[in-house]
């Protein structure tokens, strides 16, 4: 797992320096229409038809990215949440909030802690 992170690092840096150097123009990229400036790198050495289609698949990595990552992280705060409740049950449900005619535990937060 640590080789795979540093092998990705090592792999953005050599794709930032190789994305700079194919820069041609720095102040055109910046005040390229749409805003992006992958875009005007894209359009200086491709076609079109190229640019679209690295586009898309642009787009389609950050959509997986991001999926990815939401779904991860709502499985983390799932699983913690989940634990916390079986955990630390006898301190959420407090036995003592028994209301006397119904003869029922209230489901309360415990005020010590």
């Amino acid at each position: 797992m640590i080789g795979s992170y540093l092998l990705s690092g090592v792999i953005s840096v050599v794709f930032l320096v190789s994305y700079l150097f194919v820069i041609i123009d720095i102040e055109g990229a910046i005040n390229h229409p749409t805003g992006y400036p992958f875009l005007y790198v894209f359009e200086q050495a491709f076609s079109m038809e190229a640019v679209n289609a690295l586009t898309s698949i642009v787009i389609v990595l950050i959509f997986a990215g991001t999926l990815s990552y939401n779904l991860s992280s709502s499985r983390q705060i799932w699983a913690v949440s989940f634990e916390i409740f079986i955990v630390g049950r006898r301190s959420v449900l407090t036995s003592s909030l028994v209301r006397s005619r119904r003869r029922s535990a209230i489901l309360a937060l415990d005020r010590k802690g």
